[in-house]
């Protein structure tokens, strides 16, 4: 095997590859032995190596207090895990790639951690959290007593893990001013599931993530929300339609591309929505589409396997982001119906068809449009693809896609982060187990702030 330390007289830094998720478990172990940690939140080349987003970078300066030998910390640690650890001589990436004294090198805060258990927590999700921190990332954590912690001083630990839950909803209640307290001061909150659902109600909850029965009738602030994204991260901007002297002869609104028709009454949607309800998968595997601006997607691709289960469908609104969301964009190739129309028989409008055959085509024709891939599922020339695996009936399909998967909110100085549906589930999805674990090891460092101690 090669050796654990690479380049071990290196002067400036060891560096982690980030495409490895072990490099999480040693950024945790060496945080908990006193090493100072930094992760990278974008790709950056030192020493003609190229690391991932999320690589963990020990930087010697920002260790001269350690107590005991740096070096052996690091290479004892990476060993235990199979890792290698890269020494590098220079800080500076070549071009426009990130410097270490720039701002791309986020200093982590040791995370203290608190899982809730018992009753009315799933044992399962439970026990999935569990084998993720003690067994894998090899951390140290504590686990609490739901029933106590509305009494408990939280104020020692700075992540706290809500499992997914039976019920929880009404047992939350008395505890959420003291959970709400202990964010704002800087925690990280993690919830799953049912509990995640608890925590997005417009009344008694926390932050801004909503559940979609709740918001089903104010949907324009969720349609503007996507197309925002698509924009920022695909759009083009037409030139001429910007230098021009003419004002625009119309425009185009996000809440408003994709409808057609007169808007369904509240109660009409609502009534659509109970009945796509029912049909809320038990287990189905579907398509997360990454944001790789979010710390909590670093060493992802550009989509994740999602295993949805349960009817918590969340949506992000505002100042809440989506780091993962239902349902992947991939250029659609799929004959469109003009295509097709040249391979019919011509004069379908003709004047000489009787009346009820032109209606008919028309009709068709009209159908035909609204088939068009468009901003109803997914930009022009794209299609959404969102089942991988597993039973999906059209109908939870219609309503899971481009919803959350997780979100994260910053509130005062901590932030709260909801999944869907269990990250770790049975210990066999990686790819949303590596968010889950960037969300416990990073969280405290890359998306909350603390005070400063001596």
């Amino acid at each position: 095997p090669a050796a654990p330390l690479e380049n071990s007289a290196a002067q400036v830094a060891f560096v982690l590859d980030g495409a490895d998720d072990r490099c999480l478990a040693a950024a945790g172990r060496l945080m908990e032995r006193g090493v100072h940690v930094r992760v990278a939140d974008k790709p950056f080349q030192f020493d003609g190596h190229d690391f991932a987003r999320g690589s963990v970078v020990i930087v010697r300066k920002d260790n001269l207090n350690f107590s005991g030998n740096l070096d052996e910390a690091v290479g004892q640690t990476v060993a235990e895990l199979g890792l290698r650890a890269v020494g590098v001589a220079s800080g500076l990436g070549p071009g426009d790639l990130p410097d270490l004294g720039g701002q791309h090198f986020v200093l982590l805060e040791t995370p203290r951690i608190a899982v809730l258990g018992r009753d009315p927590l799933n044992p399962y999700t439970y026990g999935e959290a569990w084998y993720l921190i003690d067994h894998v990332l090899g951390l140290r954590a504590s686990y609490l007593n739901f029933g106590s912690v509305g009494y408990s001083d939280l104020r020692r630990y700075n992540v706290l893990v809500l499992p997914d839950s039976f019920g929880a909803g009404d047992k939350l209640k008395n505890m959420i001013e003291g959970l709400k307290t202990w964010v704002e001061n800087g925690g990280t909150l993690i919830a799953i599931g049912s509990s995640a659902a608890a925590l997005a109600k417009e009344t008694g909850g926390i932050g801004s993530a909503r559940l979609l029965p709740d918001v089903v009738t104010k949907l324009d602030d969720h349609r503007q929300a996507i197309v925002r994204e698509w924009e920022a991260r695909m759009g083009t901007v037409d030139p001429s339609a910007v230098w021009t002297p003419n004002p625009p002869a119309e425009l185009s609104y996000p809440w408003l591309i994709g409808q057609a028709g007169d808007k369904p009454s509240d109660d009409e949607l609502k009534r659509r929505d109970a009945w796509r309800a029912l049909f809320n998968p038990q287990g189905v595997i579907l398509a997360g589409r990454v944001d790789d601006r979010s710390w909590l997607t670093a060493g992802c691709g550009e989509f994740v396997p999602v295993v949805c289960e349960g009817d918590t469908v969340l949506l992000a609104f505002g100042n809440v982001q989506a780091p993962v969301r239902l349902g992947v964009y991939l250029p659609d190739t799929r004959p469109r119906p003009a295509e097709k129309a040249e391979t019919t028989q011509p004069a379908q409008t003709d004047s000489t068809q009787p009346e009820s055959e032109r209606s008919k085509n028309a009709a068709s024709a009209a159908k035909d449009e609204k088939s068009k891939p468009g901003w109803t599922l997914a930009p022009p020339g794209y299609e959404l693809r969102l089942r991988m695996s597993g039973l999906l009936w059209p109908e939870a399909a219609d309503r899971l896609a481009h919803s959350a998967y997780v979100t994260r909110e910053r509130i005062g100085s901590g932030q709260v982060i909801l999944f869907a549906s269990s990250p770790a589930y049975r210990a066999a999805a990686l790819g949303t187990t590596r968010v889950f674990a960037n969300a416990v090891v990073c969280g405290p460092g890359m998306g909350a702030s603390h005070p400063i101690r001596p």
